[in-house]
């Protein structure tokens, strides 16, 4: 079989190994783009993927809900590397009660991740974080709707952000850069206001979002 063939393979296998494992699915995001020139050394990046997931197990744990209210919490982050305009956005969700803290407690009940590549042209990672918030809030709706067939009541719903700009803008209405992302600042805050969405600042070593964005390995924080 082909070097090729054989990267295919394994990299199914990592797809498979990662698809309940919010933590690592950046890995097979990245490996992926080798798939139609890989080389010997992106098989042994697999290969030690793979051998990292089967050596720390890291299984998907849910929580039973206590409370008597139900809480929808959405973290995003971005990563932006201005000189090749090009960058990474991750977001994920997280159902718990009213009980749960995020600095407190970590991420827990992680229902929904989701990331993909930036390639767009602006002048600031905030922007980038713009752009992760808003394909976010685009998944607020589903999630919502979902939690309500299910228990019949709505839930209240946060988002969390570690970019200080972004959340000065949100709070006071006003983007004051890289305006030709007007429109798309505006349907954020019409979502905000319409789902009564809380936005909360996080500092960025409580941000779990962070490893949606940058590959981390096991004995590294997630929040590094």
């Amino acid at each position: 079989m082909s070097l090729q063939g054989v990267y295919q393979e394994a990299n199914g296998v990592l797809g498979w190994a990662v698809r309940l494992n919010w933590k690592r699915a950046l890995w097979f995001s990245l490996l992926s783009k080798a798939t139609t020139k890989p080389t010997a050394r992106h098989l042994s990046a697999v290969k030690t993927a793979i051998h990292g997931l089967k050596t720390h197990r890291e299984p998907l744990v849910l929580h039973g809900l206590k409370g008597r209210e139900l809480h929808l919490a959405g973290c995003s982050d971005a990563m932006w590397n201005r000189p090749k305009y090009e960058g990474r956005q991750g977001d994920m969700m997280m159902l718990n009660d009213e009980s749960w803290d995020l600095e407190r407690d970590g991420p827990k009940n992680v229902i929904s991740w989701d990331l993909s590549e930036d390639k767009s042209k602006h002048s600031s990672s905030s922007i980038g974080e713009l752009i992760a918030v808003c394909r976010l809030i685009k998944r607020i709706p589903r999630c919502a709707r979902f939690i309500r067939k299910l228990w019949g009541r709505d839930p209240i719903i946060s988002i969390f952000v570690d970019n200080g700009a972004l959340h000065d803008w949100v709070r006071s209405g006003i983007l004051d850069t890289d305006t030709e992302y007007q429109g798309m600042f505006d349907y954020v805050l019409q979502q905000i206001q319409k789902w009564g969405v809380r936005m909360q600042w996080i500092t960025r070593r409580a941000q779990p979002a962070n490893c949606l964005c940058k590959p981390i390995w096991f004995t590294e924080s997630i929040y590094k």
